[in-house]
């Protein structure tokens, strides 16, 4: 009788009495066509087979599953920015999902009807922001601690403005020799932080000119008090 002769060999053939060269070599793995990591090539099941389960895979998602082995498209990826100074006693965040909903927090505790992408402050605390798409939940990046009315002390301008490369800032008060700025995108992120000081009355000066154009924001920061302008880069 012809056939696999082989003993090792996943066809062996034991009432074959002459080897006919079809002999084929095991090849251990996964043979359920249905698991995660299924072999076509395998030819002897070693039961190493997974189940498939779907879900997020992608790691930067908000409903990120580490058990998940199979993409199933539902990942929600949107970013949420820093909370900003918009001015006076109004604080701003924002999103790249224009589904986005917003619920502000103080001290931990969320604020009744605050569920808008800007919230005057009422009251001196710790500020944050829950933003939510589709049941996701992020928060805020940076939690803000803010006193009431802790706006301006001092007449701040900003020239020229839109600006192309040197951004003067001038304060009324020829006592203050150095301010901390921080500048922000229109999508709240920021950009740059520095310490500016001067020797004389002249006006503060910061070089912006390697920034794209656009909507920013300067903060500066006197003795503590934030006060925030609005400016444009071209």
């Amino acid at each position: 009788m012809i056939g696999c002769t082989d003993e090792l060999a996943f066809n062996y053939n034991s009432e074959a009495n002459t080897d006919d060269g079809s002999c084929v070599v095991v090849l251990e793995g996964c043979t359920d066509e249905l698991a995660f990591n299924y072999n076509s090539e395998a030819n002897t099941d070693d039961g190493s087979c997974v189940a498939v389960l779907e879900g997020c895979t992608d790691e930067s998602a908000c409903n990120y599953n580490s058990e998940a082995n199979t993409d199933d498209d539902s990942c929600i990826l949107f970013t949420v920015s820093s909370i900003v100074w918009l001015g006076l006693d109004s604080l701003g965040v924002s999103s790249d999902n224009e589904s986005a909903t917003f619920q502000w927090t103080l001290d931990g505790d969320t604020i009744d009807g605050a569920t808008f992408d800007n919230y005057v402050i009422e009251a001196s605390g710790l500020y944050n922001v829950i933003v939510t798409v589709d049941g996701c939940e992020l928060i805020s990046e940076t939690e803000t601690s803010l006193t009431l009315n802790e706006t301006e002390l001092h007449t701040i301008s900003l020239y020229p403005n839109p600006v192309v490369d040197l951004l003067n800032i001038s304060i009324d008060d020829s006592d203050i020799k150095s301010v901390d700025v921080q500048l922000l995108n229109y999508l709240g992120s920021v950009v740059l932080n520095e310490n500016l000081n001067r020797n004389s009355n002249a006006p503060f000066v910061i070089e912006v000119s390697k920034l794209d154009n656009g909507i920013y924001i300067l903060n500066t920061i006197v003795n503590g008090k934030v006060t925030s302008i609005p400016w444009v880069k071209k």
